[in-house]
């Protein structure tokens, strides 16, 4: 598949809906930093066409999103383990600091900012399972519709030897609460779209036995057109800024502590390891 058809932006006839699609279903919509920094320039076009309303984040295949490339990720070199002295350790730590600051770090502070801080009704429709950093920014969504209740949402950080992204250790404490948050991220625990309907964090669940998922990205789209058909456009986007003031203060405040402490689990090389050890099949997501 061509990479520039690895997302898609559509923008609906009438200019009303925006619809990102993840597009590469034969590898279960990973993605790799180019890839979620073409999400970010996506998001931030939709948020300022003047036109718009609403964003879709669709997808297509089995999964939503698989999360992070992990091919992608392997290539990444290991640290060095033995050193003569700390300066010999600061000299080889340095330019990977820099590597991963760049690649990684800066990138999801940013991204998880373009998030939290889109201006117009950000709706994902989940049609399969969610995984890692794509999770955490789905959980800064607006509305969150799933296709079946086979769907699990899995933030897999502490498998992995990494610090939470996303913002998501704030995001979810306010959707879901403190205890089943904890259960879910310190413990890597996969968590079902019918507990999360009964939690809040999402709003519907279609249950399509069918695997049209386009026929399930339409439903959800003229659903939403007609919730929205005699309210005043702008009174909508205006009442998502106050509603969601604190909540987005709260991501905003915990964005910057993730990706400084992650920074360090990446220099260090834990996740490096982990990540060629599911590439290798040497190691399970924990589902």
């Amino acid at each position: 598949m061509s990479e520039n058809n690895d997302i898609l932006y559509e923008k609906s006839s009438d200019g009303l809906i925006v619809s990102i699609t993840f597009n590469q279903p034969n590898i279960l919509n990973s993605l790799d930093s180019k890839q979620y920094l073409k999400l970010g320039n996506f998001l931030t076009r939709a948020n300022d066409d003047p036109d718009s309303i609403i964003t879709l984040i669709k997808s297509t295949g089995k999964y939503f999103s698989s999360g992070a490339n992990i091919s992608k990720v392997a290539q990444f070199s290991l640290p060095k383990t033995n050193f003569n002295s700390l300066d010999d350790k600061y000299d080889h730590d340095e330019p990977r600091r820099e590597e991963f600051l760049n690649s990684i770090s800066s990138r999801n502070v940013w991204l998880t900012n373009i998030f939290n801080n889109h201006n117009k009704l950000l709706v994902s429709c989940i049609n399969g399972p969610v995984i890692g950093l794509s999770a955490s920014l789905v959980c800064l969504s607006d509305l969150i519709y799933c296709m079946n209740d086979k769907i699990f949402f899995l933030f897999p950080f502490s498998n992995l030897g990494l610090v939470n992204e996303g913002g998501i250790s704030q995001s979810l404490i306010n959707r879901i609460g403190l205890s089943k948050s904890i259960e879910c991220l310190l413990l890597s625990k996969p968590i079902f779209a019918k507990e999360l309907l009964n939690l809040g964090l999402v709003n519907s669940i279609y249950n399509y036995e069918t695997k049209d998922i386009n026929e399930f990205n339409l439903k959800i789209e003229k659903n939403l057109r007609f919730l929205i058909k005699d309210l005043d456009k702008l009174a909508i986007l205006e009442n998502k800024k106050l509603i969601r003031l604190k909540f987005d203060s709260d991501v905003e405040s915990i964005n910057s502590i993730e990706a400084i402490n992650g920074l360090k689990k990446w220099v260090d090389g834990v996740p490096l390891l982990r990540f060629r050890e599911l590439y290798s099949k040497k190691r399970k997501h924990k589902l």
